[in-house]
């Protein structure tokens, strides 16, 4: 009896340590991106503010959760773009038709980055700082896991 629950602990074990490992990737993916995008974003244009477009999300729960994304409308290189920013956002301070300065890519102006929006830095340490968390305790878990498993024969 005992080594069928070490062997459906040992499973578990193994199973949440992939779904760590799955999480952490995707959240390092994430990381990357937004990380790419503030590198690749570097030449200011002055845009005019259009207004937020509006996600409401319900829980299984019935919790409900807005969120913001804001579009602005530019030009660059002799187009006009109007495009809504990739992260939403909380800040919901701006007017339609205000001015403000925000940075785009010059090989893809369709993406760009409002510098107002303090979001997405703080996103991207969350993300890192979550994936190393969770790697460290999947390895933790599997260290202790081996180590429970030598002394048996």
């Amino acid at each position: 009896m005992a080594a069928n629950s070490d062997n459906g602990k040992t499973l578990y074990t193994l199973i949440f340590c992939g779904i760590m490992a799955a999480a952490a990737v995707f959240l390092v993916y994430l990381g990357i991106s937004s990380l790419r995008l503030q590198k690749a974003c570097t030449c200011e244009v002055t845009a005019e503010f259009m207004g937020y477009s509006k996600d409401v999300r319900s829980s299984g729960t019935g919790s409900r959760s807005v969120w913001y994304y804001p579009t602005f409308r530019y030009g660059y290189g002799g187009n006009v773009y109007e495009t809504e920013v990739a992260h939403n956002t909380y800040h919901r301070d701006m007017e339609v038709g205000d001015e403000v300065k925000i940075y785009i890519d010059p090989d893809s102006p369709e993406s760009i980055i409002d510098p107002a929006d303090k979001t997405v830095k703080a996103f991207m340490i969350i993300e890192f700082t979550a994936a190393v968390l969770m790697t460290a305790e999947a390895v933790w878990l599997l260290t202790d896991l081996r180590s429970g498993q030598q002394g048996k024969c």
